[in-house]
């Protein structure tokens, strides 16, 4: 007679069991990789912007700030492994392209191929139209010429088969 309490304790155990072993199936989730490149977009166009603001403020001429430029998209380029970065800065005197690709593959700027190595940083100068095409894969990005300095860029990374792209 005493045994009527043992039984209950097991099967209070035995449900508690399953509805944890429930529980812990429906919770799991399987996560795949997804890319930063939302917040290395903002990143760089808050950091451009105080890059170019400093230019400014210090009155650089076009030279200097071509350079200042050259080296802030080094910076990224040397720190941003696993994407595909392109920059498109100058002014109306004249504009730079700089990209740095994981595959090499040709890209066009105002219609002007430009041959980009895997795993190279290219540089290239070209005289700015009001309205700049560049054209990476298949994919045209169209850049107005503003006013004053202007800075653009493009960035690509495939993760997980995925292509994610950001450009401004």
């Amino acid at each position: 007679m005493n045994k009527r309490g043992q039984f209950y304790l097991i099967a209070a155990i035995v449900i508690v069991s399953i509805m944890l072993g429930f529980v812990a199936v429906t919770n799991y989730t399987s996560a795949t990789p997804t890319s930063n490149i939302n917040y290395l977009k903002e990143e760089i166009s808050i950091e451009s912007s105080k890059t170019i603001d400093y230019g400014t403020y210090n009155q650089f001429n076009n030279v200097q700030m071509q350079n200042l430029m050259i080296n802030f998209s080094n910076d990224y380029i040397n720190s941003s492994y696993g994407y595909d970065l392109y920059f498109i800065f100058g002014n109306s005197q004249g504009m730079t392209f700089m990209a740095y690709q994981n595959n090499a593959s040709q890209v066009w700027i105002n219609g002007q191929t430009a041959n980009v190595g895997a795993g190279q940083t290219y540089t290239q100068k070209f005289s700015p139209l009001n309205k700049n095409i560049v054209q990476i894969n298949s994919y045209n990005y169209t850049f107005l010429l503003n006013s004053g300095e202007n800075f653009h860029f493009i960035l690509s990374n495939i993760n997980s088969g995925q292509d994610y792209l950001a450009y401004q």
